[in-house]
């Protein structure tokens, strides 16, 4: 009898022992990445942002993690993770003092991209409880996010937060390898090889403000810079007599441009993800990073990023000018570098200096809309005309100052009947942003329409969307843009 107690004694401990899982505190775990969008701080591990205990109303916490909404804090799992739980608040050293701008927020958890939990946190309440299943989970992603009032100075933590994990030691030596691997791609510095000799275009390596390695191409009757050390970006395109109409912000500083809090997206052309499940600035790796540069044929270039493990995305810009006329096109290709099936699609931005406006013209409706055109503010659907096949609206900056006020923005979304947008330049030439667009992807863009500008003091945005899709382990997504400059009288469009 003794003999057989021993045994199930025995049976019981080792399986015990087999469904075992360890807890690991989320501070004592390296993050693959984290940023904040304003506060001036990344999350502060077991205290308040200002050094003191993490607090929530009322109720200390020896453990936690507090930051400023935005706050953004990923994990690349590596399949190695089973669950997350934590108890979530405000804390309760938020630095005004009026109630009344203490607010609420919101915690937000992603898994693999997807946002699986989301929950309204309000100031001066008991912390709630949170459990995540991270089963064969590649990354997860916490957020702090604002709340109903917008960009107050909410204090989101993350309070007794714990990872359960099958074994700790193999779970820390994979995040610790990840953020390494984070580390590597940020501080990537590729060799920039001199200019290309070509017949038919003028090439050459050029410096521009703090960027050394650009390059700067032309046909004669246009010129594009290139600036793959700033994101792989086309800083200028104009012509002799419009000049450059890009618009660049104050240019980032190359020793902290690859911080993710304070990257930007300071002009040009560029591109972002789709799905927006993201706090902007994106990854810097992929925005402001140093990418690869090759010449494949005369008049091509070929841009190339590091590896985005935030996104699990490599961005790719194939740049072809025209032999004449001022003509760019740009092919621009999201690849997935990661080891898992990953829904991508991009999202295509050009900043246009908002002095050189005059109107934008948007085409007509398509029949096969998806949805109804957003336009904001709704007052301005009555200032659109009609024009040959055209909505026209102005741009000039002092019509919007004048009866928006000083921080006026207009944002229009369209599902256009030939996908094409037209701004008219007050030299007197028009710019034209022509993008793909298959109405059998319409389905496929469940976020924004195709067509998109988004108009402030500062610049103006012309954006293209393209269809979002599922992309397996190094397949890629691609989207196909031409950029021009014609005379606005006369014009063939």
């Amino acid at each position: 009898m003794n003999k057989l107690i021993s045994i199930i004694l025995s049976c019981m401990l080792f399986l015990q022992n087999v469904s075992a899982e360890d807890t690991i505190p989320l501070g004592e775990v390296p993050w693959t990445d984290a940023g904040y969008v304003y506060g001036g701080q990344l999350p502060a591990i077991d205290l308040s942002l200002e050094g003191e205990p993490i607090t929530i109303c009322g109720t200390q916490y020896r453990k936690g993690i507090s930051g400023h909404s935005g706050m953004s804090i990923v994990y690349n799992l590596s399949g190695k993770a089973t669950a997350f739980e934590s108890l979530v608040g405000i804390n309760d050293t938020t630095p005004s003092k009026k109630a009344d701008e203490r607010g609420n927020a919101f915690v937000s958890i992603l898994v693999d991209r997807k946002e699986v939990l989301r929950r309204e946190l309000q100031w001066g309440k008991p912390a709630i409880k949170i459990w995540v299943d991270l089963k064969n989970a590649h990354q997860v992603e916490l957020r702090g996010d604002y709340g109903k009032d917008g960009f107050l100075k909410q204090r989101v933590t993350f309070a007794n937060p714990l990872f359960h994990v099958p074994d700790k030691i193999t779970f820390l030596e994979t995040e610790t390898n990840w953020q390494q691997r984070v580390e590597s791609e940020r501080k990537r510095s590729p060799a920039y090889p001199d200019a290309p000799q070509w017949r038919n275009f003028q090439i050459s390596k050029t410096t521009h403000g703090p960027w050394q390695n650009c390059y700067s191409l032309s046909n004669g009757d246009c010129m594009v810079l290139l600036a793959p050390e700033c994101g792989g970006r086309v800083l200028q395109f104009g012509t002799p007599d419009t000049g450059n109409i890009f618009m660049n912000r104050k240019q980032p500083d190359p020793d902290t441009k690859m911080k993710r809090n304070l990257s930007g997206d300071y002009g040009g052309l560029f591109s972002r993800p789709q799905p927006c499940n993201f706090f902007m600035p994106a990854d810097p790796i992929l925005q402001l990073g140093c990418y690869d540069i090759e010449f494949p044929e005369e008049g091509v270039v070929l841009m190339r990023s590091g590896h985005s493990h935030y996104f699990g995305l490599q961005y790719e810009y194939r740049i072809e000018m025209a032999e004449h006329g001022a003509e760019i096109r740009a092919t621009i290709s999201h690849i997935n570098i990661s080891d898992y099936p990953l829904q991508a699609g991009v999202w295509s931005l050009v900043r246009l200096k908002p002095e050189i406006l005059q109107a934008i013209l948007m085409p007509e409706v398509s029949a096969a809309a998806l949805r109804d055109d957003s336009i904001s503010p709704l007052d301005l659907v009555s200032k659109i005309q009609h024009i040959n096949g055209y909505r026209s609206i102005p741009a000039e900056k002092n019509y919007y100052s004048h009866k928006y006020g000083e921080r006026w923005a207009v944002s229009w979304q369209s599902f256009p009947v030939v996908p094409r947008i037209l701004y008219q330049l007050s030299s007197g030439h028009l710019f034209v942003n022509e993008f793909e667009d298959h109405a059998d992807d319409h389905a496929q863009m469940p976020e924004y329409s195709p067509a998109h500008i988004y108009l402030n003091s500062t610049f103006l945005e012309a954006e293209a969307h393209g269809p979002t899709k599922v992309l397996q382990p190094n397949e890629r997504i691609s989207f196909h843009e031409i950029f021009k400059i014609i005379p606005s009288v006369g014009s063939d469009l």
